[in-house]
């Protein structure tokens, strides 16, 4: 019990290390999205031509006259694709006595901000609820390799998109957005391993491992994840840009001895449509 003719000692604990090669840590810039002048055009949204997801054409001739080429042009026929920004956000109240002048509700909520951020970024990935519906669950088709219906164990769900990587991309690095819990299986039964500080598998696919994949939304059209299942989605390479968390603060009510203190920021996420798929994947490890 607490000392009642004495004061307790008041303290602030830390937040601790974070998890490294987060989906943030593993991303890019988009290149062109802030100008020579460092204004940061892309918060009225992006547009971009998207790579179209296709074969080269191989014919049986091998000395043919170029007035005899038979591909079909496409990428003037593939419709831009649009991305809008969204914003992120945190608040707190407590007594103006207590905070107001220490700074510590600042600085707790900045700590909060950075922490939790890229988890935020690779929900709104896998979900965009917050940016217009356009998200790796509105966009994912169905794999291409036969599977069957059932949640994968995941070694046999990698390998499957790994597969549709090679089909999709032609070569092409693909990234796999997967929870926590499944990266740890993956390493174990599939031989991700490290490779440039950046989690790879042995075909040399990229592999990101974020909080914000946990419990994973279901592609359109298909059902959720039971329980012990994720889904799991690939893309092709993603890019964001993001600005700084900027504190202000709300209300107070003096008579009252509450105030209220507010943090946001605003960030994009683009990203080419056609490679996008996901398999529903089982945390056991059995077909």
């Amino acid at each position: 019990m607490p000392d009642p003719t004495g004061y307790e000692m008041v303290v602030d604990l830390p937040l601790g290390p974070v998890q490294p090669r987060r989906f943030l840590d593993a991303v890019s810039g988009i290149p062109g999205a802030v100008d020579s002048e460092g204004v940061l055009r892309w918060l009225n949204g992006l547009r971009w031509r998207p790579w179209a997801c296709r074969d080269l054409t191989v014919g049986a001739d091998s000395l043919c006259d170029p007035e005899d080429l038979t591909a079909t042009p496409t990428d003037e026929c593939v419709d831009f694709a649009h991305q809008l920004p969204f914003r992120i956000e945190d608040a707190a109240t407590n007594t103006v006595l207590e905070e107001k002048d220490d700074g510590q509700a600042e600085s707790r909520l900045s700590a909060r901000y950075a922490r939790q951020l890229s988890a935020a970024f690779a929900h709104e990935l896998l979900a965009g609820t917050a940016s217009g519906g356009v998200s790796l669950s509105s966009e994912a088709t169905e794999p291409s390799v036969t599977f069957g219906t059932a949640a994968q164990p995941i070694w046999n769900a990698l390998a499957v998109l790994e597969a549709e990587i090679a089909e999709r991309l032609d070569g092409g690095v693909g990234y796999i957005h997967l929870p926590p819990g499944l990266l740890a299986l993956s390493i174990t039964y599939y031989g991700v391993h490290l490779e440039g500080g950046q989690w790879m598998t042995p075909v040399g696919n990229v592999v990101i491992s974020d909080a914000g994949y946990v419990n994973a939304p279901e592609p359109d059209g298909e059902a959720a994840s039971a329980d012990g299942e994720d889904w799991v989605y690939v893309s092709g390479p993603v890019f964001v840009e993001r600005t700084s968390g900027q504190i202000y603060e709300g209300a107070e009510d003096i008579e009252r001895d509450t105030a209220e203190w507010r943090i946001h920021g605003y960030g994009i996420i683009v990203f080419d449509p056609c490679p996008v798929t996901a398999i529903l994947v089982s945390y056991d490890i059995e077909p």
